[in-house]
């Protein structure tokens, strides 16, 4: 797990991935960075069918200025990295992308609008690969 940037000590990159949608098992990016990354290696090729991505505070009432506002879910294959899904205007907790390409070895969350709240950050609960 790489990011561009952490809000505070106890919101490393590492929360996107480690099953809990409690809000202290977040990755949130720092006030600033606006256009964060965040990008999950997969470790190895794997056939992805799906890519979920739960955002937000207060799962799982989660209110929707938190979520994720616009990003673009990409995954790197043999060839590159491709474009997975596109978002804009998003006030969903969890955004599911189809996965259609082939296999990939990395996911990586480019976020162009973290939220709608102040502080404008990003807030991500766990990127799941299925």
């Amino acid at each position: 797990m790489t990011a561009s940037s952490t809000y505070d000590a106890d919101s490393g990159a590492p929360k996107a991935v480690d099953g809990s949608c409690a809000d202290s098992g977040r990755w949130m990016s720092a006030v600033g960075d606006t256009a964060p990354v965040l990008t999950v290696d997969l470790g190895t090729y794997k056939d992805v069918s799906q890519v979920d991505v739960y955002s937000g505070y207060g799962y799982p009432n989660v209110a929707t200025g938190t979520v994720l506002t616009a990003f673009k879910v990409e995954g790197h294959t043999s060839a590159g990295w491709v474009q997975l899904g596109s978002y804009t205007a998003n006030t969903r907790a969890l955004v599911s992308t189809p996965v259609t390409s082939a296999a990939i070895d990395q996911i990586r969350l480019a976020i162009t609008d973290p939220s709608s709240t102040t502080p404008d950050i990003a807030r991500v609960y766990e990127v799941a690969a299925h």
